[in-house]
């Protein structure tokens, strides 16, 4: 199992223990959520099958995604040619 998938599976198991309680789960998981958040380059399958599993660990958690202000995108390759909105 890779490390991202072992990591969503602790994360999960802690909130999990953690039922009743009020969380606030801050974190750079360096994936987007949907590929509409990502400009400049096209997702590989190994990125959406990411997509996928982290959409499921969120509904699973029932985390929410806070909105953010500002900026469209929060990552910008220096020379302008890719975009993400990390999550």
């Amino acid at each position: 199992m890779r490390e991202k998938e072992q990591l969503w599976i602790e994360i999960e198991g802690l909130l999990v223990n953690a039922f009743g309680s009020i969380i606030c789960m801050i974190g750079d998981f360096n994936l987007v959520r949907l590929a509409s958040k990502r400009k400049g380059i096209t997702s590989r399958v190994s990125n959406e099958r990411d997509m996928v599993k982290f959409n499921e660990l969120i509904e699973r958690c029932a985390l929410r995604d806070i909105p953010v202000v500002g900026r469209k995108f929060t990552w910008y390759r220096p020379n302008g040619t890719i975009r993400s909105r990390l999550d």
